[in-house]
């Protein structure tokens, strides 16, 4: 398998021991698409990977996060970490990594929308790690914020170009972070 060693999905594995299906990432290929699936109840993140031909995939299999991290440490320049799927999470120096049996991950499809645009969606650009940052300097408690983003009255579609505002009640502070183009 290979994916994409900008993709983290470690990130969002839940970290609750309480909640054992989500402390995995999902390796599953359906009607043709390969995904790597990762959620804690509140995040979810799904990236398309590529399997070799010799990758063994029969429904869900689920690996554990430090296989994708050890992966991508031995990609080194690659842009792709490989991982190889026969029988277990298979690393290019030979470390395996056993799937997680008896678990049943949860139904992501259930909740992911089948196709992300058309007229029910916008696309708004915006800098991640600036809203995570003003949050931070607003004194939002847990990175907790309130979004609002300015509609247009005459349509009620949001406006792109208006900045976002944020505003935490308990310290009374207010950030405003500005739209990116795409």
């Amino acid at each position: 398998m290979k994916i994409p060693k900008t993709c983290k999905l470690e990130k969002v594995v839940s970290k609750d021991e309480s909640r054992e299906p989500l402390l995995s990432i999902l390796i599953e290929s359906k009607d043709g698409q390969s995904n790597a699936v990762a959620t804690d109840g509140r995040r979810m993140a799904v990236v398309p990977v590529e399997l070799s031909d010799e990758d063994e995939i029969d429904g869900q299999k689920l690996m554990t996060p430090k296989a994708l991290i050890e992966a991508r440490k031995q990609a080194k320049q690659a842009k792709e970490s490989t991982i190889g799927l026969n029988g277990a999470a298979m690393m290019p120096d030979g470390q395996v990594y056993p799937w997680k049996k008896d678990v049943k991950y949860p139904n992501w499809r259930a909740v992911m929308p089948d196709k992300v645009g058309g007229t029910h969606y916008q696309t708004i650009s915006f800098n991640a790690k600036f809203l995570y940052e003003l949050a931070q300097a607003i004194g939002c408690p847990n990175d907790c914020v309130q979004l609002q983003i300015e509609t247009n009255p005459a349509t009620g579609k949001i406006d792109p170009n208006r900045p976002f505002i944020i505003e935490e009640k308990t310290t009374g502070g207010k950030g405003i972070l500005m739209p990116m183009r795409p």
